[in-house]
């Protein structure tokens, strides 16, 4: 699983931090020269953090409740200046996922032009089973 994020907002109530995030997260694997892909996502997070010790530990991570992008759940996540910017990366993912999967290329050793195969393309090649 390979995940990028963006920073979208912070902001600070009496204790905490409030972080605003867009995540995006596919499952990629190396077969021979390719690089599979099965899985993924994006979203957009509100992080609840405190510092403890010198450090900051996450409290709650809330997520988008409704439906077809989250256009509700996100305007009452992030502020009125976080919330465009959170829907736009959550809509079009901006560059995320070639960040994702540049990263990917690289962790398994793959030229940087190596393109993504989806195991349903992998399946609809295979010959047919007896």
């Amino acid at each position: 699983m390979f995940c990028h994020e963006e920073f979208v907002e912070v902001r600070r109530t009496s204790s905490q931090l409030l972080l605003g995030v867009v995540a995006v997260c596919e499952e990629l694997a190396r077969s021979g020269t390719l690089l599979v892909g099965g899985t993924g996502y994006r979203t957009s997070l509100l992080l609840t953090v405190e510092s403890v010790n010198g450090g900051f530990t996450v409290r709650q991570v809330e997520e988008p409740l409704d439906g077809d992008l989250n256009i509700p759940s996100v305007r009452e996540m992030f502020s009125p200046g976080g919330a465009p910017r959170a829907l736009e990366l959550a809509a079009t993912g901006s560059d995320m996922h070639d960040v994702v999967r540049e990263e990917a290329r690289e962790v398994f050793g793959l030229p940087s032009d190596t393109d993504v195969t989806y195991i349903t393309e992998l399946e609809s090649t295979s010959s047919p089973r007896p």
